[in-house]
C-alpha cells in the first residue's frame, strides 16, 4: 500500500483546476470560478516521493494509487474537516450524464439537477472513505469536480428535484475544497481553502 502525501503543486495546479472548471459544462462549475482562488493552495494527492514534476504530469498514469489508499486519504481529509465543524457535504459535478438519462430512473443514488446537469451529493458526517472515493471516482465524467461544502445538504429537500440558479449560487460560498480525477484517474488533485 502506498503512503499518499499532498505535494504543493502551486500556480501550475491552479490552472488545472480553473480549465477543468471551464470545460465541465456549466452549472455549479461555472459558478465555482468565481471564487477567490488566490487564497487557496492547489495539491496533488500523489505517493511518497513523488517529485513536482511528475506530480504536474495530470494525464500520465502509472502513480499505482490504489482505491484503499486513496479511500483512506479521503477518510482522513475528511476527519480534518470534521474536526473544524461536524456538518460537511460533498456534491460531485457528473459531467458526462445528463437529466434525461434512463439509468437515473432506476438507481438508488442521490442526485439532483441543474439546466442539464445531474450532482450526485453526500453528506459526510460518518461517511467512510471508500463512499466518498466511490462517489469520486464513480462519476461518468473523467473531469467531473467535485465540491467539499462547509454545510449539510437537506436530502429532502434536494432529492431528484431540479434546482434553480439562485439555490446553486448558494453552494459557492460554501465551498472549502474542489477535487478532480487526474493522473490516468489513479488520484486527485485538490484546490483547498486557506
Amino acid at each position: 500500500m502506498n503512503s499518499l502525501v499532498e505535494l504543493d503543486i502551486g500556480e501550475t495546479g491552479l490552472a488545472f483546476v480553473k480549465d477543468h472548471l471551464g470545460h465541465c459544462g456549466g452549472g455549479l462549475a461555472q459558478a465555482a470560478l468565481q471564487m477567490p482562488f488566490g487564497a487557496g493552495r492547489v495539491v496533488a494527492i500523489v505517493p511518497f516521493g513523488t517529485n513536482i514534476d511528475r506530480a504536474t504530469k495530470f494525464k500520465a498514469g502509472g502513480l499505482r494509487v490504489g482505491f484503499e489508499a486513496l479511500s483512506q486519504w479521503l477518510e482522513s481529509y475528511v476527519r480534518s474537516l470534521r474536526s473544524k465543524s461536524p456538518q460537511w457535504s460533498l456534491i460531485v459535478q457528473d459531467t458526462a450524464a445528463q437529466s434525461t438519462d434512463g439509468w437515473l430512473k432506476k438507481s438508488d443514488e442521490q442526485v439532483f439537477f441543474y439546466q442539464s446537469n445531474v450532482y450526485m451529493f453526500m453528506n459526510l458526517a460518518g461517511a467512510a472513505g471508500q463512499e466518498i472515493a466511490q462517489l469520486l471516482v464513480g462519476a461518468a465524467g473523467w473531469i467531473s469536480p467535485g465540491f467539499f461544502l462547509r454545510c449539510a445538504l437537506d436530502e429532502n429537500r434536494l432529492l431528484r428535484q431540479e434546482l434553480q440558479a439562485d439555490q446553486v449560487a448558494r453552494f459557492v460560498p460554501q465551498i472549502e475544497s474542489i477535487a478532480f480525477l487526474a493522473y490516468d484517474q489513479e488520484s486527485l488533485v485538490f484546490w483547498m481553502s486557506q
